[in-house]
């Protein structure tokens, strides 16, 4: 690699100026009576949210231990699937679903 002078052109650039200050934004006026409005409205979709957080905590947690296992059957090759106990909890998720769908 060839090393030439253009590092010393480095010391020859101007700094920058500074930048205009940015207006700071007013300060939000109390609400009449001289106190600051206390209520707090929450949209739908933060309260769907909220929803659905208190739904995901009521998960039980995975099973690290138990996932490791099943993987290690299916790649020996010794996984027995339970076919009709995979299809009893897949038609019970369908009804789940459309149960809410309808609500």
């Amino acid at each position: 690699m060839k090393i030439d002078n253009s590092i010393t052109k480095l010391g020859q650039l101007q700094p920058e100026e500074p930048r205009a200050r940015r207006p700071q934004a007013a300060p939000a006026e109390p609400a009449k009576g001289g106190q600051a409005d206390a209520r707090i409205e929450l949209t739908p979709a933060s309260a769907q949210l909220q929803k659905l957080e208190s739904q995901l905590a009521s998960l039980p947690e995975i099973d690290m231990n138990k996932v490791e296992a099943v993987r290690q059957s299916i790649a020996n090759g010794t996984f027995n699937a339970n076919e009709d106990a995979i299809a009893e909890k897949l038609l019970a998720s369908v009804v789940e679903g459309l149960q809410r769908q309808a609500k």
